[in-house]
């Protein structure tokens, strides 16, 4: 017997996670007793000038490449690990939302810029190439 009480929407956020392999999950909420909608995804990461980060689905089937533009920035960085903190506005006020974590390592090309090499499933690798200028602080650090 159906019920008569209507469904209602949890919430429409989507929830983005990056697994160990650098590919990326998203996950949206289910209707009022249902359960969670899953998809993870093989994709390519680029920058934009502005360094926000998309993520370009690689293309299956008949299907066409599809591309997340996540919107938020660099928020950290170690000698093997790049952390993004994604944007959300609420209110007309911008807060993060979450930050994912991409795994690789760190180069700087033939024009001395900076590259965070992401490692792949398939041992390939997306650059990231940041744009700006090097400065040296009072410890030395860049």
């Amino acid at each position: 017997m159906a019920s008569s009480r209507p469904r209602t929407r949890a919430s429409t956020t989507v929830r983005y996670d990056v697994d160990a392999l650098n590919r990326l999950t998203a996950a949206t909420p289910g209707r009022e007793g249902e359960p969670s909608r899953t998809l993870q995804a093989d994709g390519t990461w680029t920058l934009t000038p502005n360094q926000d980060v998309i993520f370009s689905v690689h293309a299956r089937d008949q299907a066409p490449r599809q591309r997340i533009f996540l919107k938020g920035g660099l928020a950290a960085a170690d000698a093997r690990s790049l952390t993004i903190a994604l944007d959300r506005t609420e209110q007309h006020q911008r807060r993060v939302a979450q930050q994912l974590t991409l795994s690789g390592r760190w180069q700087v090309d033939a024009r001395n810029r900076l590259n965070f090499l992401v490692r792949k499933a398939d041992g390939a690798e997306d650059r990231l190439t940041l744009q700006g200028a090097w400065r040296v602080g009072a410890d030395h650090a860049l």
